[in-house]
């Protein structure tokens, strides 16, 4: 009989550490709020608690903790209180974290892991257009309509953004703009006259699938 016994020997040893990861929302260049908690299991005093993350886009850098090279970071236990992630620039795309919790209680054999994965939703911003710029710009005089005078070209930072196209200025109805190609072509060669002007101005804008775009400024040159 009597009062069953306690074993004041339980979780001496310590154990796996407590680790959550929620999942994590940032925008895109911009920073990424702590989604992380981290602590230690019951047992003896003395042992220390450090965070593990890797799998980070390259370019990131988080605001505490060490940079151990290869998108992996690690963190002491009172770095999470206000850590955050900023974003490598345009990046848009999610991806997902690896998240370790390392307890140590001070021997090999006394050493535990709890890994999670951390989902981050990136919301993409829309970027203005790079690059733009008019390649060509020569056609004859009195050319015909739709023959290429010109070619525009420009970049997008947003992965999948479409660009289009158009004339701001068309040089008075001379030339059109395909918005999908940016092709420059001419409209009306009865413009299209050396003897009055040599060359022509136009000004084209781009979109990528938002409202920022960029403008550039190109002549066409008119052969006599």
């Amino acid at each position: 009989g009597g009062p069953p016994k306690i074993n004041k020997n339980a979780d001496s040893a310590g154990g796996p550490p407590l680790l959550s990861a929620a999942g994590a929302t940032g925008l895109e260049d911009g920073a990424v709020p702590r989604a992380i908690q981290a602590s230690l299991a019951p047992g003896p005093a003395g042992a220390t608690l450090s965070i593990r993350l890797a799998d980070l886009p390259i370019g990131s850098i988080l605001s505490a903790g060490i940079d151990l090279g290869g998108g992996t970071w690690e963190l002491a236990a009172a770095d999470l209180a206000g850590v955050s992630l900023a974003l490598p620039l345009d990046l848009d795309t999610d991806f997902v974290l690896s998240v370790t919790a390392l307890a140590d209680y001070g021997s090999p054999g006394r050493r535990y892991a709890t890994r999670l994965p951390l989902p981050v939703d990136v919301v993409p911003v829309n970027d203005t257009p790079q690059g733009l710029g008019i390649v060509g710009g020569s056609g004859a005089e009195n050319e015909a309509i739709g023959v290429l005078v010109g070619t525009v070209a420009a970049s997008d930072p947003d992965s999948g953004a479409v660009l289009s196209y158009v004339l701001v200025d068309d040089a008075g109805g001379r030339f059109s703009i395909d918005a999908a190609t940016g092709a420059i072509r001419v409209e009306d060669p009865r413009g299209l006259d050396f003897e009055g002007d040599a060359s022509h101005a136009v000004v084209v804008a781009v979109a990528g699938g938002g409202r920022e775009q960029a403008t550039a400024q190109g002549a066409d040159e008119v052969d006599g």
